[in-house]
C-alpha cells in the first residue's frame, strides 16, 4: 500500500474498489507493516516483487540469424552456386564467399547481441530500485523486489513507485500526481486518488 503525508499510512481510508487489497492490508497491524516475518512468509508464498523474464535458447537465438528474409536471399543465391558448381564445375569460388559471408553475418549478429544483453541485465542490476517500507513498526529503505502484498511503502516527490499500489491516507480526497509517460506515453502526470 502505497503511505500518504508524514509518518505510516492509515490504511482506514483506502479507496472501496480495491476492496480485495485493503482486506488483505488490514491483516497487519495498521500504521506498523508487516514484521519481516510476516513478510518472509507472504515472499515465500507470492514470489518476488518482479517480471519474470523469458530465458531465450542462445542456440536458437543463433540459428534466428540465419533466418529472415534477407538470410533467405542468400541461402537461395548459395543453393543457386552450389547447383551450379555441381553440374557445370563453375562458381565454387561464389559458393564459398556467399557461404562464408552468410555464416560470418550470423556469428557477428548473434555475438553483438549477446554482450549488448549483457550490458542490459547489468544495468537493470545496478539500477534496481530501492524503496521506503514499513517493516516491524519502522520506515526502512528496502530493494523493490523484497516488497509484498499489503506492504505499506512512503513516496515522496520524485520516487518511483515500486508496485502496484492502493493510496491510503488520513484524508480520503487527497491525491498524488504520477507520471506514467514510460508506461502510457501520456504526456502529463495523472492524478491518482
Amino acid at each position: 500500500l502505497l503511505g500518504a503525508g508524514d509518518g505510516a499510512p492509515d490504511i482506514a481510508h483506502a479507496d472501496d474498489g480495491l476492496a480485495e487489497e485493503v482486506a488483505f492490508a488490514k491483516q497487519q497491524e495498521s500504521k506498523h507493516g508487516w514484521t519481516e516475518d510476516q513478510a518472509q512468509d507472504i515472499l515465500n508464498k507470492d514470489g518476488y516483487n518482479e517480471l519474470e523474464e523469458k530465458e531465450e535458447n542462445p542456440i536458437l537465438q543463433f540459428l534466428g540469424y540465419f533466418w529472415g528474409p534477407m538470410p533467405i536471399m542468400i541461402w537461395i543465391a548459395i543453393i543457386i552456386e552450389l547447383v551450379k558448381g555441381i553440374t557445370t564445375g563453375d562458381g565454387w569460388e561464389d559458393f564459398g564467399v556467399l557461404f562464408f559471408l552468410q555464416l560470418l553475418n550470423g556469428i557477428v549478429g548473434w555475438y553483438e547481441e549477446m554482450n549488448a544483453g549483457n550490458a542490459i541485465k547489468a544495468l537493470k542490476e545496478r539500477l534496481a530500485p530501492d524503496c521506503f517500507v514499513y517493516r516491524n513498526g519502522q520506515g526502512m529503505k528496502s530493494k523493490a523486489r523484497n516488497l509484498v502484498r499489503g506492504d505499506l511503502i512512503g513516496l515522496k516527490i520524485g520516487d518511483v513507485v515500486p508496485a502496484d499500489c492502493v493510496l491510503v491516507g488520513p484524508d480520503p480526497r487527497q491525491s498524488c500526481e504520477v507520471d506514467q509517460a514510460a508506461l502510457t506515453g501520456e504526456s502529463l502526470p495523472v492524478n491518482k486518488h
